[in-house]
């Protein structure tokens, strides 16, 4: 059985939580916003991957893609 992971979000709030939040400078606390958006894309790319992988075990021709074709045409890649 897989681990139970952590989201994006609860890794956010965690690092908001945690460190003296208040006293970072605005480059770091950009930082932080950068990596939980990038950890947010990839466990979209992920589901992503795994649906199709998944999808792809039916007899049906399913026109599968490119997961980070998905992320940048549904959310606009990187904004």
């Amino acid at each position: 059985m897989e681990s139970v992971k952590e989201t994006a979000v609860e890794w956010l709030i965690d690092q908001v939580v945690n460190l003296d939040w208040k006293n970072l400078q605005g480059e770091e606390k950009i930082k932080i916003f950068k990596q939980a958006k990038e950890m947010e894309k990839q466990q979209i790319m992920k589901a992503v991957d795994d649906g199709f992988e998944e999808g792809s075990k039916f007899p049906e021709d399913i026109n599968l893609y490119d997961a980070e074709e998905y992320f940048n045409e549904t959310y606009g890649g990187n904004k």
